[in-house]
């Protein structure tokens, strides 16, 4: 591929309207029909024609000094990429506690349209208002340009290239694949897409989705705020909108040495989607079974696990149960329930089993480490959360068993589950 100028960037960005985030929302019965067939390739769309552009780290100190032409204030930091580390940006010099690290002017930002997050092509009211706006509204053409040509060249390791094995086993993958079916019908149905190509759509929409910020309302695109990075564990600034000065603040959480990363919080309670999907990163494997997120496809209905067992299976169980109410009426409500609890968990179990075999399957037919690592990730997460809720049930049906001192914490969480579910099964 060759490579082409700035302007041309700024063309995909100009030609294609964005969300500024992935939340799809589909009711049960839609899920149920259409995760079964995910398809891993979109032909539509001249791909021939989508453009790769170098990001140069050469640019990057280019980048610092017209971003503060442009009124943004870090003379004490750098942009980097240590050796075999991503790139960041690091304090140069120490930081109070409180004490400002960046400050950057609204005027130094780029501003996303409400209209521009609602994907509309129609050319005679919104094609090419994002960058139209902001070349016409900001004086400061050349730090436009520098960060235009900063951006990444592609997103050909974002989940939407994986496999078909992964997209069609892991419920994780059929969620990616039902995106991916909306970002494809979205294209499809648009009445102006002449020129734009499919990957050109989804390279814009994860640009956004991956950088921008909110500040009262309003979504921007920042130059040098984007390149912090984020860590749950680490982060040690955070920022803040003085509205008096028009100007978003990057303050330090705690004194700061010269030559540490600056890091914050892209969001406070990021999920498994939220790091693959809105951001295109690794998430924290301590920090992912805290906060599980997980589907499990259950009588062909879609359930969201979280790493609370109890409130998982609770929609699970009261669905199977006044779905079965009048055929079990004659029986005991324990017998009932013990039926349930037993046909819930054999499934489980086979969901288990598949885990394993579709893993293996996934990771061989895997074009890259990265990909390697997301699927094995995936996989064991869903596994883990299937094996917690086979382990509850099959407490519940046995309650006098002995539990496994790791399990011991079941007894509160069965007590619990069986409190809440007698409101509605009375």
């Amino acid at each position: 591929m060759s490579s082409t100028s700035t302007s041309d960037k700024a063309a995909a960005l100009q030609a294609i309207q964005l969300n500024h985030e992935f939340n799809f929302h589909r009711d049960n019965a839609y899920a149920a029909t259409h995760l079964k067939t995910p398809t891993a390739q979109f032909e539509a769309g001249d791909s021939s024609q989508w453009k790769h552009w170098p990001s140069k780290e050469s640019t990057m100190e280019t980048l610092l000094q017209a971003a503060f032409k442009a009124g943004v204030e870090a003379s004490h930091i750098e942009v980097k990429a240590p050796q075999n580390k991503p790139r960041g940006v690091f304090a140069t010099s120490t930081f109070k506690k409180n004490e400002t690290i960046i400050k950057i002017p609204l005027s130094a930002m780029m501003q996303i349209e409400p209209n521009v997050a609602r994907f509309n092509f129609k050319a005679n009211q919104y094609r090419g208002r994002l960058i139209d706006n902001i070349m016409s509204s900001k004086p400061h053409q050349e730090l436009v340009d520098l960060y235009i040509d900063t951006l990444p060249d592609d997103f050909n390791e974002s989940l939407f290239h994986f496999n078909d094995v992964f997209l069609r086993t892991s419920h994780f993958g059929k969620r990616v694949a039902l995106n991916l079916q909306w970002f494809k019908n979205l294209y499809l149905h648009q009445q102006d897409t002449a020129g734009i190509s499919f990957d050109e759509l989804v390279w814009t929409a994860m640009i956004v989705c991956s950088r921008q910020f909110t500040l009262n309302g309003q979504h921007y695109l920042v130059p040098i705020a984007d390149l912090l990075n984020h860590c749950e564990a680490r982060h040690n600034c955070r920022f803040y909108f003085n509205e008096q000065e028009k100007a978003m603040h990057f303050v330090a959480l705690r004194k700061i040495k010269a030559g540490e990363e600056l890091i914050h919080l892209y969001e406070e309670e990021m999920t498994t989607a939220s790091a693959l999907l809105g951001y295109g990163m690794m998430p924290s494997r301590k920090v992912s079974k805290q906060r599980a997120d997980v589907h499990y496809i259950f009588n062909r209905k879609l359930y969201h696990l979280t790493s609370k067992p109890g409130q998982s299976l609770l929609p699970i169980v009261l669905d199977l149960y006044f779905q079965n109410k009048d055929q079990i009426k004659n029986q005991s409500k324990r017998n009932t329930l013990n039926m349930l609890y037993t046909q819930i968990k054999q499934d489980l179990d086979q969901q288990v089993s598949l885990r394993l075999r579709d893993k293996n399957q996934a990771i061989a037919a895997a074009s890259s480490d990265w990909e390697e690592h997301i699927i094995e990730f995936i996989f064991d997460q869903e596994s883990e959360t299937y094996t917690q809720l086979s382990q509850l049930l099959t407490y519940l049906i046995n309650p006098k068993m002995k539990l496994k001192p790791q399990h011991s914490s079941l007894k509160k969480v069965v007590s619990q589950f069986e409190q809440v579910l007698t409101r509605f099964t009375g």
